[in-house]
């Protein structure tokens, strides 16, 4: 057996875990999401036998602290995926003598409110081959902390810093040549901001700023015309955005197949075909709902 799921599972305790993962020591995807009982002394014995774990799913597994996140990272050398969402890591960073983890791709620690700037930092330096990051709702955490963090990561492809209330715009000074996906929702980016994005981010594809509320039309022509790659805009509840520009948008990047529009409760798909649609002004009255 490869996999073990036991998310959302009840009537069953640590032995039972154990057990499971004694048994099948070739195992390589462990879900135990929502398994409250779990303690970090609980995974510091489950460690002992994954040594052939490559992927581990602990959300919201409310006990486990930091030390849990140490413990993995010591103990299975082989991971590539780590989530830990909703747990009470981040209050620690870890100890000085961790050996680098070079197979992790995949860091899910979004919903871990004790989590700042120093931890974070220090978490992602032993992933130098890091690919994606998610730490939305980790509301301790500044831009000083994001931006330190992509140095450290410079081959980060996906991003997501959802509802992160402290921070505004990215003040990056150094390109991301790999960024392909940014979820920004709920942040306090403006125009500026989104300028800097365009501008550090060539190869971006996917751009979530939904509910950034300073995001106006001129912010996004600056994702447009240096993105040249930019394929999905989300301007969910944006509401300072101005359809106006929608066929400039259209006409100046026929990579852009996908608009979610202030008001919509739906996506926006653009075929190739609005592209002459646009061209005559005419997609945003024949198209556009209620």
């Amino acid at each position: 057996m490869k996999k073990i799921v036991l998310c959302n599972c009840q009537g069953y305790s640590f032995a039972g875990v154990s057990f499971l993962v004694r048994h099948y020591p070739l195992v390589e995807h462990l879900d135990l999401e929502r398994t409250f009982f779990l303690t970090d002394n609980d995974i510091f014995e489950l460690s002992k036998s994954l040594g052939s774990i490559t992927y581990i799913y602990l959300s919201y597994c409310h006990r486990l602290t930091s030390v849990t996140f140490d413990t993995v990272v010591r103990n299975c050398r082989v991971l590539n995926v780590i989530i830990m969402a909703g747990t009470n890591a981040g209050a620690e960073a870890l100890e000085t003598d961790v050996v680098p983890n070079l197979g992790v791709k995949i860091l899910n620690l979004s919903h871990n409110r004790l989590m700042g700037n120093g931890v974070i930092a220090n978490y992602v330096s032993v992933f130098p081959n890091l690919e994606m990051l998610n730490l939305s709702d980790c509301v301790k955490i500044t831009e000083d902390g994001i931006v330190e963090v992509l140095k450290r990561c410079s081959r980060i492809r996906h991003l997501e810093i959802s509802r992160c209330g402290l921070i505004e715009n990215l003040l990056i000074d150094f390109e991301l040549p790999k960024l392909e996906v940014l979820c920004a929702r709920g942040l306090i980016i403006d125009d500026d901001g989104l300028t800097i994005i365009g501008k550090r981010c060539p190869r971006l594809q996917k751009l979530d700023v939904s509910a950034c509320m300073e995001v106006t039309a001129k912010g996004v022509k600056e994702v447009v015309a240096y993105c040249k790659e930019i394929r999905e805009i989300k301007l969910r509840s944006c509401t300072k955005f101005s359809y106006d520009v929608i066929p400039w948008m259209l006409l100046s990047r026929l990579s852009l197949k996908t608009i979610v529009l202030p008001s919509a409760s739906f996506l926006w798909i653009f075929p190739h075909e609005c592209h002459s649609v646009a061209r005559n002004y005419y997609w945003l009255l024949t198209h556009r709902r209620g």
